[in-house]
């Protein structure tokens, strides 16, 4: 089955200034397709979702742990037109 892009497939993650952005962008860039868009009020980060069913968890968890490790608490990102906040990460995912 093909895969065709659309914007349903766009997560969209707000940022606190364009250093981070652009950080970020670089985090995700050796797995997935993503871009920044930044102006005087907003630093934005967007990447596609790969086709797999478990991309948008996967992605989540993985810029979850990008945050603990800048020490960012959260930020706002936006995904099917709905608007969430991602907590970095707090706890370990898995039972150690």
């Amino acid at each position: 089955m093909p895969f065709d892009p659309s914007l349903d497939e766009l997560v969209v993650f707000e940022l606190p200034n364009r250093q981070r952005a652009a950080e970020l962008v670089l985090d995700l860039a050796p797995k997935r397709f993503a871009w920044m868009q930044s102006d005087d009020d907003a630093a934005l980060v967007a990447t596609l979702l790969n086709p797999s069913e478990l991309d948008l968890a996967e992605l989540l968890r993985g810029v979850q742990r990008w945050l603990a490790w800048r020490g960012i608490v959260a930020i706002r990102f936006e995904v099917d037109d709905r608007m969430y906040v991602l907590d970095a990460v707090t706890r370990p995912l898995v039972p150690a």
